[in-house]
């Protein structure tokens, strides 16, 4: 009888998954509030995503004018690495994936 050719090959070691710069920030308390907060704010506020350029806040139209999107991330207006607030509601906004991967790849 034959073996199968895989079932000689020893185990290969899984790559370590790539850390990210705020990997720190983003932990299970984090998680745990971001689930409570989406729960209170269960929609992406499309029409109006505030942005953190030169140092003031500004107000974007990122998603269709009057789309209902269901949020699923929290996002900061002000990022943690510019000194903004990790849990303070005013720093946070709720955003649907579209939203939240359009405003990150344009302003990080």
């Amino acid at each position: 009888m034959r073996r199968n050719p895989s079932f000689s090959r020893k185990p290969t070691k899984a790559k370590p998954f790539r850390q990210l710069k705020d990997a720190n920030a983003y932990d299970h308390a984090w998680q745990a509030f971001a689930r409570r907060y989406l729960r209170t704010h269960p929609i992406c506020c499309c029409d109006a995503v505030r942005v953190w350029r030169a140092g003031t806040e500004e107000l974007m139209a990122l998603g269709t004018p009057g789309a209902v999107s269901p949020a699923v991330h929290v996002d900061h207006v002000r990022p943690l690495r510019m000194g903004g607030a990790k849990y303070d509601p005013a720093n946070l906004q709720p955003l649907c994936h579209a939203c939240h991967s359009r405003k990150t790849a344009k302003w990080g």
